[in-house]
């Protein structure tokens, strides 16, 4: 009898140690594009400064960023092997041949937002060509998507998946102007369609729930008015956990809001069709960087909601090519130092026109000898 009690004990142990354990890592980053704008497309790679590139040697080292369970990107143009659609009239048009997408997916994301302003580039037969490129790939890849869709029903749908037997919910919205779908024609979540969106995710029963928002004014690291607006009210009115805002181009603060996280920003990852940062004299030190996010979260008992454990936040360079991390550690440093000053909640509520319900600001702690910090929320 005695012995029967220790094995219970033992395996009552193990099991809490295995709950405790039980740690999901989300990674995130902004916006990734694998064109230049208005450019052909290729079925084996692209041009990167005027010389052809595979989409091997694109993506060499990717897979070493993005290396969570759930890893996010917001995807900057249509997916298309059509040479032939018409853009329509805009200073840049964006897009990408699947394969290119396909190797996206071979090295790690499986979530992916649709709602930005590009996604109508090259009109509604573009929209379709990317939806359906997309569905033919989730023939070969595990990866879900939201945000856009044949109609708006269908683009404020949340997206539904499981890791580790956990329900995930996931919703994307976004600016676009002429790309907002109706009743009956293709397009995205648009942002005047938020509390539609997010009321359809309040609906749906989950363990974890995640808002991608395309909105702010580029090249500027303050959060706007209706940013603040819509990303807290997605989590203290629609239950999300986690926001993640893009379309910037530079990083933005990081607010610890209620029960939620919210990151305003995440800048440029992989956008062959932007201009480099570090090239411009002003952005040098403060705004030349982008922002891969790695979101630990957890669950101590199956009854428990999940908790934000750790982020490790890895400040990347050369966003508008072979996106990589800082090779000097200090100059890496001096973007988590950015992070921080920009994540002051004097800061990030410079332009809110709102009243109380702040949130606390995420401080990184520089790691000695890597080029990222860790905060614990």
């Amino acid at each position: 009898m005695k012995l029967f009690k220790i094995i219970c004990l033992l395996i009552l142990s193990c099991f809490a140690q295995q709950l405790a354990a039980n740690t999901i890592h989300i990674v995130a980053v902004g916006d990734v594009g694998l064109n230049s704008s208005g450019t052909r497309v290729y079925a084996n790679g692209t041009y990167l400064g005027g010389k052809f590139v595979s989409w091997e040697n694109l993506h060499t080292n990717l897979s070493k960023l993005i290396n969570g369970d759930i890893n996010f990107m917001n995807l900057e143009t249509i997916v298309s092997s059509n040479n032939s659609l018409k853009a329509n009239y805009k200073k840049f048009t964006f897009r990408s041949h699947p394969n290119g997408v396909a190797s996206l997916f071979q090295n790690g994301f499986n979530l992916v937002s649709l709602a930005n302003n590009h996604m109508y580039d090259y009109g509604s037969q573009g929209l379709e060509d990317t939806l359906l490129n997309l569905q033919k790939l989730q023939q070969s890849y595990h990866f879900y998507y939201a945000g856009a869709g044949k109609n708006l029903s269908q683009a404020t749908q949340p997206a539904i998946f499981y890791v580790d037997g956990y329900k995930f919910a996931f919703t994307a919205i976004g600016i676009g102007n002429g790309a907002s779908a109706t009743q009956n024609r293709p397009g995205i979540a648009f942002i005047s369609h938020w509390k539609m969106a997010l009321s359809k995710l309040k609906q749906t029963q989950a363990d974890f729930k995640i808002v991608s928002i395309h909105i702010g004014i580029e090249k500027n690291n303050h959060p706007t008015s209706r940013q603040l607006t819509i990303a807290r009210a997605a989590i203290a009115d629609y239950g999300a956990n986690l926001v993640i805002c893009h379309h910037t181009h530079v990083v933005q603060g990081i607010e610890h809001y209620k029960n939620g996280l919210i990151f305003y920003g995440l800048g440029n990852f992989m956008l062959l069709g932007a201009r480099n940062m570090g090239a411009v004299p002003e952005f040098k030190n403060t705004k030349d960087f982008g922002l891969v996010v790695d979101i630990a979260i957890s669950k101590q008992a199956p009854y428990e909601k999940f908790q934000f454990q750790q982020i490790k936040a890895i400040p990347v360079y050369d966003m508008h090519s072979k996106v990589h991390m800082f090779e000097s550690v200090a100059n890496a440093h001096k973007r988590i130092n950015v992070l921080n000053q920009i994540s002051h909640m004097s800061y990030i509520n410079a332009n809110w026109h709102g009243k109380g319900g702040y949130g606390k600001s995420v401080y990184f702690s520089k790691t000695a000898n890597q080029p990222w910090g860790i905060a614990k929320p």
